[in-house]
């Protein structure tokens, strides 16, 4: 009787490892495809808080600047950090200095270079504006006295509005 049940375990046991053998391979592709799921939605996690700071920054340099100047160009990329170049223009030289001065009060702005200024003429009206370009530099980060936004609902609040710059006159 011994013989008898240890017999029909065997059995059991040989039927389950052939069971096993014919499964481990799917189970190892699922194993596998569960870990390439979980590094996608870190990266997309990465991304979306990536997504609101560059969204602040933008909101940030939107403030920054006066009334009577815009940007023409804006080249941002970012490596731990947010690194670009902003181009625009502006109808004085004082409002070139009260924008570079502005950015560089802004949070967690690192760096703030002005490039070049010149006097350009508008060809189609013959007025004279000018031209600037900026160095900006700031870490991707967020640093602690920057509050992470107020979330609402389980999805963070919408930015303020962005400027466009003002239409020549």
């Amino acid at each position: 009787e011994m013989r008898s049940r240890r017999a029909s375990i065997l059995q059991s046991l040989e039927k389950q490892e052939r069971v096993y053998r014919t499964l481990r391979p799917k189970a190892q592709a699922l194993l596998r495809h569960q870990q390439h799921l979980q590094e996608r939605s870190d990266q997309l996690e990465r991304l979306t808080a990536d997504r609101v700071v560059l969204t602040r920054l933008l909101a940030q340099i939107s403030d920054a600047l006066p009334e009577s100047a815009w940007l023409t160009r804006l080249e941002c990329t970012k490596n731990g950090q947010v690194e670009g170049m902003l181009e625009g223009r502006a109808k004085s030289f004082q409002d070139v200095t009260q924008f570079l001065d502005r950015l560089k009060s802004v949070g967690g702005m690192t760096n703030v270079r002005p490039l070049a200024t010149s006097v350009i003429t508008d060809q189609g009206t013959g007025k004279e504006w000018i031209a600037f370009s900026v160095q900006i530099q700031r870490p991707l980060i967020q640093t602690a006295a920057e509050p992470a936004p107020a979330l609402e609902g389980g999805s963070a609040t919408a930015p303020p509005s962005l400027k466009t710059g003002v239409e020549r006159p």
